[in-house]
């Protein structure tokens, strides 16, 4: 688990690096109790699709490598079933990506830092499809 938690800090960091420093924080959760985390600096003027796209792609790249979660890679990738639910707070944004296979439910939350209590803005979002 520590080398896995590791191995996704390692991708998310080369991604800020090139060109994506925006999310502050990836939380990656799914039901049998898989729970990995990374921080990136946040930068509101970077374009959200296109830090969305180049990070589930990363993401998949990295699952790939895994046969556990070839299912996981897959969806990554297509985005066809992925949902955003985005609840911007100015100037600050939070995001939680749910991807949904047939066996299980994976949330990657991105949650800028900065804001004092997650639980009291998780209330009310919009619903955005991607892909």
């Amino acid at each position: 688990m520590p080398d896995k938690v590791e191995n996704i800090r390692e991708i998310l960091n080369q991604i800020r690096e090139k060109n994506h420093p925006i999310v502050k924080e990836v939380v990656l959760v799914s039901e049998d109790g898989l729970s990995i985390h990374s921080t990136f600096e946040y930068e509101r003027t970077e374009s959200l699709v296109s830090i969305l796209s180049q990070l589930t792609f990363e993401l998949a790249k990295r699952f790939m490598r895994d046969a556990k979660h070839e299912e996981i890679s897959q969806l990554l990738i297509s985005s066809n079933r992925s949902k955003i639910f985005l609840k911007p707070i100015t100037p600050k944004i939070v995001l939680t990506i749910i991807i949904e296979t047939e066996a299980k439910v994976y949330k990657i939350k991105y949650i800028n830092s900065a804001i004092a209590s997650i639980k009291k803005i998780y209330k009310k979002y919009s619903e955005v499809k991607i892909g």
